[in-house]
């Protein structure tokens, strides 16, 4: 996206403990794993999630310690979003049941605005087609997977 930085100085990669384990990455001088976002403390400029905050259990108070490092850039991929109100459900993966959140959209993007960032860019993610659920024949929910960017605006 226009106005990102090219070349990353420091890296940040939360993820599991046990993805973490051995990771080949961890022997670079700028990029620091960690299982703890909270450990982060200095200023980032880019935030970057990939799938995963539908698994936060709180995912609204992990945010507000993301803003509290003043990223200039937020970047959200394959986060899934409903046109209604936010739910939560489980997802069966790799032989386990896991919490799944679907975000409702107009709640998401408000919050983002509330916290001094706008929406810069929204693309649907091409992934097998838009989940769909019906009752006597009526919508009962609508959800897909979006990528959105959104650009710090102000400082709170």
């Amino acid at each position: 996206f226009e106005g990102a930085p090219t070349k990353l100085k420091k890296y940040y990669g939360i993820d599991l403990p046990d993805i973490l384990k051995g990771s080949v990455i961890q022997k670079h001088d700028n990029v620091t794993l960690t299982d703890d976002v909270y450990q982060i403390k200095e200023d980032i400029s880019i935030f970057y999630c990939n799938s995963s905050m539908q698994y936060l259990p709180e995912p609204y108070e992990f945010l507000k310690h993301i803003f509290s490092l003043s990223p200039k850039y937020l970047v959200f991929n394959r986060t899934p979003f409903t046109s209604e109100e936010e739910f939560l459900t489980l997802q069966h993966l790799y032989e386990r049941n896991w919490p799944h959140r679907f975000f409702g959209y107009e709640k998401f993007v408000s919050f983002f605005k509330d916290n001094g960032y706008k929406l810069i860019q929204k693309a649907s993610h091409d992934a097998n087609g838009i989940m769909k659920g019906t009752r006597d024949g009526k919508p009962i929910w609508n959800c897909n997977q979006l990528n959105l960017v959104f650009t710090k605006i102000r400082d709170l």
